[in-house]
């Protein structure tokens, strides 16, 4: 079984989801245009969804389920 671990030259290990967790800290977050949350209202219309904001994004739900989320 293959190991998932990165070797440096310093014998510094990290595992991917260690690498993964990095890049993300260092990404800055951007939230969903009200643009894009009103095209995709225009879809789910015809759809009995629910409209909700979660954290400052638009969530849709159909019978309590999240069906779609816009981050």
């Amino acid at each position: 079984m293959k190991d998932n671990k990165i070797k440096f030259k310093s014998s510094l290990t990290l595992s991917i989801y260690q690498i993964f967790l990095i890049v993300f800290s260092m990404t800055k977050w951007k939230k969903a245009s009200e643009e894009l949350g009103e095209l995709v209202g225009e879809y789910v219309a015809e759809y009995d969804a629910e409209f909700r904001k979660m954290f400052g994004s638009p969530v849709h739900f159909v019978k309590e389920n999240m069906f779609m989320a816009m981050a």
